[in-house]
């Protein structure tokens, strides 16, 4: 008899867009996870109900790279086991304890943004490293050569780090999450 939290329809919307395709996995029975899964416009694969907590746990760690969304006591295991575990506001406090994420904020609209988010912070991460990478194969190579004294090598590697963490807060100050 539960009803959909706020936003829910539009978040699995938004991971359907991404590619991500999410699913039911509830221990309530078959006949209220299918009228959920309706709504939510599942297939009959996305849909997993009547399960315990062992079969949850299960279930999650048969996925790779799997995010289980949760905030009963029921829900623990299977927060531990998955690849994120993500509690939200009003959880009980053994989820809060397994869960790697807690969202502060009520209903699970936002774990779009952060999963947006999270994959624009891997983003700049490799930009980073790439940007670390060139440089440091153009500075070894001008050094090398000799084309570099080792105090202008010197100079120019803390220049390298500043870049970076430029880089990247600039970067972060255009996400709002």
């Amino acid at each position: 008899s539960d009803t959909l939290r706020t936003g829910v329809k539009e978040s699995v919307d938004g991971l359907d867009e991404m590619g991500i395709r999410p699913h039911i996995l509830t221990g309530d029975t078959t006949r209220n996870a299918e009228k959920i899964g309706r709504v939510l416009e599942f297939e009959g694969d996305q849909i997993f109900s009547e399960k315990s907590p062992e079969e949850k746990r299960d279930i999650v760690s048969s996925k790779d790279l799997s995010v289980m969304v949760g905030d009963g006591l029921n829900d623990a295991i299977s927060l531990k086991a998955a690849f994120v575990g993500i509690a939200v506001q009003g959880s009980v406090e053994v989820s809060l304890r397994a869960a790697d994420v807690y969202l502060s904020k009520s209903g699970v609209s936002h774990i779009l943004g952060l999963i947006q988010g999270s994959h624009y912070v891997m983003k700049i991460i490799y930009r980073n490293l790439a940007f670390s990478f060139l440089y440091n194969c153009i500075g070894i190579a001008l050094a090398f050569t000799g084309q570099v004294t080792p105090l202008v090598a010197a100079i120019l590697m803390p220049i390298s780090s500043i870049t970076v963490i430029l880089s990247t807060v600039l970067s972060l100050s255009l996400i709002h999450i």
